[in-house]
C-alpha cells in the first residue's frame, strides 16, 4: 500500500469483528488446521488467556492498518488501530534492555518460536517434526471435507483453473487476469501469484487484494 493514509479503506477495515469471530466461523465449517497449530503453542505456554489476547491484538493491528508496519517491531501507523496492550509489552521489553527484533512480544510465544528453531523431538529438529504434524492435519482435513486436488499438476495454468472454478462459483467475475467481486465499497480481487514456482511448497500461491471504491489505486 502507498505511504499516504487511506482513510476510507482503513475505516472500513476497522469494522472487522475480530479474530475470535472469524476463527469460530471457519471452525464451524470444518477448517481446523490453524487451531491445531495454536494447540501446540498452548501446550508450551500455560497462560492461554494472555496468548489469545496477544494474537487478537496482532490480528487487529494487521487488518485495521491494511497490513502496514510490524506489530512486533511497533511500526504500526498511529492513524490506524494501534494496540495499547502491545505497546505495553514492547515497553516492558525495552525496559529490560531487550531489542524489538521481530520475534513475538509475548514472552512465552517468543520462547516457543525459538524452541522450534533450536530443539528436537523424537530425534528430529522440532520445526521439521511440527511441519510433518501440520501436513498430516491438512491431509486429514482435505479428506474429511472432500477437497479434491487430484487433477493439479503444480503448473500455473492448472492452478488458474482450480482457483477460477472456486471464484466463479461464488460470483466473482474474471477481468484483467483476476477474479473480482464487489462487497459494498470494497472490491476483492483474487489472482495467481506470479512467483508461484517459489511458493508452491510452503504456502498457497494466491494474490489477494482489497481496495476501496474511493481510491482504487491503493490496496491491501
Amino acid at each position: 500500500m502507498g505511504g499516504k493514509v487511506f482513510a476510507p479503506l482503513l475505516m472500513t477495515l476497522a469494522q472487522w469483528p475480530g479474530r475470535g469471530m472469524t476463527g469460530a466461523l471457519l471452525e464451524r465449517r470444518g477448517y481446523l488446521v490453524p487451531r491445531r497449530f495454536e494447540e501446540f503453542a498452548f501446550a508450551f505456554c500455560p497462560e492461554r488467556t494472555s496468548l489469545e489476547k496477544y494474537w487478537d491484538e496482532v490480528a487487529l493491528e494487521y487488518l485495521c492498518s491494511a497490513g502496514r508496519g510490524s506489530s512486533n517491531r511497533r511500526t504500526v501507523a498511529a492513524t490506524s488501530y494501534r494496540s495499547r496492550y502491545l505497546d505495553d509489552l514492547a515497553a516492558e521489553r525495552v525496559k529490560r534492555k531487550q531489542e524489538l527484533d521481530g520475534f513475538p512480544l509475548d514472552s512465552c510465544l517468543r520462547d516457543f518460536k525459538r524452541m522450534m528453531l533450536s530443539s528436537s523431538k523424537d530425534g528430529i529438529p522440532y520445526l521439521e517434526w511440527l511441519e510433518t504434524e501440520m501436513r498430516t492435519c491438512k491431509r486429514e482435513e482435505i479428506e474429511k471435507l472432500h477437497i479434491s486436488v487430484g487433477e493439479l499438476t503444480s503448473t500455473k495454468k492448472d492452478f488458474y483453473g482450480f482457483v477460477g472454478a472456486i471464484c466463479e462459483a461464488r460470483g466473482f467475475q474474471f477481468q484483467k487476469k483476476k477474479w473480482r467481486k464487489v462487497f459494498g465499497p470494497l472490491e476483492i480481487c483474487c489472482g495467481v501469484d506470479a512467483g508461484m514456482q517459489t511458493t508452491w511448497t510452503f504456502q498457497l500461491p494466491l494474490d489477494l487484494t482489497i481496495c476501496h471504491a474511493a481510491e482504487p489505486d491503493l490496496f491491501f
